[in-house]
């Protein structure tokens, strides 16, 4: 099992600080995204490739973000942020249809999702806001019968709504001055995609160019960010390279960390949070293995190979991992017992960038239904792998492989380096300042 905190409207509040002192703490920090589109064609010419993502990022949203802090001890913190985009959005019918089939919660993602607005920043509008809603919320406090009387029950949800939209926006912009400032390394898994998407939705309109987003990206993750993808690919040279099998094949070594339990706040009379009202939420991970099965079926060699397979659940192979790993280590698994936890058939969404997200299988939870495929459970397992990778070279041969993004079907990376041809955009500028301002807080 994996301990995470779930984040939504019922605990934004309660969670803000604590959070901000996770990140604070960590030695790296981990993040995955799930969303609602991706770019369906490969295309050669990275600028050509970048236009059409960033229309695809403008016009689809993201539904959850997975954060994963890691400190010095290898201590995992495991946070989902549960988010509802409050502009008209596009989805893909096939993005949408991987998800339901593996358990996305879309009845308590939009009835407890966190409110927000993706584009363009303004520290205007923001300052406009801030006034509004903290204007409306002195006024409830010292005026409630009166407010009772004057404000419809969709008013007083709107004002809610705003500072609920920018809080979690504030946060974010909090993670990303603690980043800065503590030059914390980021860590993603053919992470292209999810960078843009929380660019757009947290940071700033994505630049019209890849220059100017490589530019802003320099600046605005000083401390590096590496992609497992890429290191599996071309330091490590791992014949299979998708999360799931990568986190599978290591945690068969031995390699262990330690995964904090998660809090999960409840309010009591005082709307405050005490020792006693804070409860643990464990996602369980269940036994669904092959081997429990009587009838022995093949292995899926397109799962297998790339972690994804057209037919999805449907396929009559078998998508388990231990079973893969089990055939391509050559492991006889009539005498030899697997020493890595019975869990598997992990589906992996086919994005564009190949996004080898991993599932948690169904649970017993305390913060709503089942659910096999979440984006905490994936940060976790991108971190877990970066961790190991760590251990397997000496002193500081990572720090080579940092900034560089792996791009599907391309052998070369996106270098994420400062250029003396492209300059930070204007609107990163803009945001920076907000940045800086909050600083001085």
């Amino acid at each position: 099992m994996v301990a995470y905190t779930e984040v939504s409207t019922e605990n934004l509040s309660d969670l803000y600080d604590v959070i901000l002192d996770k990140v604070s703490h960590a030695q790296y920090i981990a993040i995955d995204c799930e969303f609602t589109g991706h770019l369906r064609d490969l295309i050669t010419n990275m600028e050509h490739r970048y236009d059409g993502m960033a229309q695809v990022v403008r016009s689809h949203t993201i539904l959850s973000v997975g954060l994963t802090t890691i400190t010095a001890d290898r201590k995992f913190d495991n946070f989902e942020f549960l988010l509802n985009n409050q502009t008209p959005y596009q989805s893909n019918a096939a993005n949408l249809k991987f998800l339901a089939e593996n358990g996305f919660d879309f009845n308590r993602h939009y009835s407890v999702g966190i409110p927000f607005r993706p584009g363009p920043f303004s520290a205007t509008s923001q300052a406009t806001a801030a006034v509004k809603s903290n204007g409306s919320s002195n006024t409830l406090n010292k005026n409630k019968n009166t407010l009772k009387g004057k404000l419809a029950a969709h008013q007083r949800q709107k004002l809610i709504a705003e500072k609920q939209e920018r809080q979690i926006r504030e946060l974010w912009f909090d993670i990303f001055n603690l980043l800065r400032t503590k030059n914390i390394p980021l860590i993603v898994h053919n992470g292209l995609l999810d960078l843009m998407y929380i660019y757009q939705c947290f940071i700033t309109s994505l630049p019209a160019k890849l220059s100017g987003f490589v530019a802003d990206m320099v600046e605005a993750f000083p401390g590096g960010i590496y992609d497992t993808k890429y290191i599996a690919n071309h330091v490590s040279y791992e014949q299979t390279t998708f999360l799931a099998y990568l986190y599978h094949k290591y945690s068969r070594t031995g390699f262990k960390v330690q995964v904090q339990q998660a809090l999960v706040p409840t309010r009591n009379s005082h709307d405050s949070t005490t020792d006693d009202n804070i409860r643990s939420n464990k996602r369980q991970r269940t036994d669904t293995s092959d081997d429990n099965k009587k009838v022995k079926v093949d292995v899926c060699n397109s799962f297998a190979a790339r972690g994804w397979c057209a037919d999805g659940q449907a396929c009559e192979r078998s998508h388990d991992i231990n079973r893969i790993l089990d055939r391509d280590q050559k492991v006889d698994t009539i005498t030899m017992k697997s020493p890595t936890p019975s869990t598997t058939t992990i589906p992996t969404t086919p994005s564009e960038q190949g996004q080898q997200s991993a599932s948690s299988l169904p649970q017993k939870s305390n913060s709503g239904p089942k659910k096999e495929h979440s984006s905490h459970y994936d940060a976790y397992m991108t971190g877990y792998t970066f961790c190991y990778m760590t251990t397997q070279y000496q002193g500081d041969a990572l720090q080579n492989e940092m900034n560089k993004l792996n791009i599907m079907k391309l052998d070369v990376p996106l270098r994420i380096t400062k250029s003396n041809y492209a300059k930070p955009t204007l609107q990163w500028n803009m945001a920076q300042q907000h940045l800086q301002n909050r600083l001085k807080r």
